[in-house]
């Protein structure tokens, strides 16, 4: 067994993995249109990591806009598969949103932690 000061001499030595980004909740949302907007959601920035994501993987059905924004910021567009997104620090909050959406239309989506590669969630929107 090791010690705890060996641990955080491990630890802090840049050995251990970096660990992804995390979002409070669900992004996304279903709703009648023509704008549908999700709810604001916290960002977890783990030490080491850079704090950029990215959307991609796109699927879409019908003619939408995807914007997202940074602290109830101004709107912008990601729709363009990949779009890397402005950094975020710890407590961040992220929110995006589809507009110009009808009956039937839809927007499913990756967010990725661009420093380990993982995916954190999957973005969908819908307007049934």
């Amino acid at each position: 067994m090791i010690s705890v000061q060996q641990f955080s001499a491990v630890a802090f030595s840049g050995l251990l993995p970096i660990q992804p980004c995390t979002v409070s909740g669900v992004l996304g949302g279903i709703g009648a249109g023509p704008t549908v907007t999700g709810t604001a959601r916290t960002v977890t920035v783990p030490g080491g990591n850079s704090g950029v994501l990215r959307v991609s993987g796109h699927a879409v059905t019908g003619t939408v806009t995807f914007e997202y924004r940074i602290n109830a910021g101004a709107f912008t567009d990601c729709l363009t598969d990949p779009t890397t997104l402005t950094a975020v620090v710890d407590g961040d909050t992220i929110q995006f949103r589809i507009g110009s959406a009808t009956s039937g239309e839809d927007l499913a989506c990756n967010l990725v932690d661009v420093t380990t590669g993982d995916t954190i969630t999957t973005i969908n929107f819908s307007v049934p």
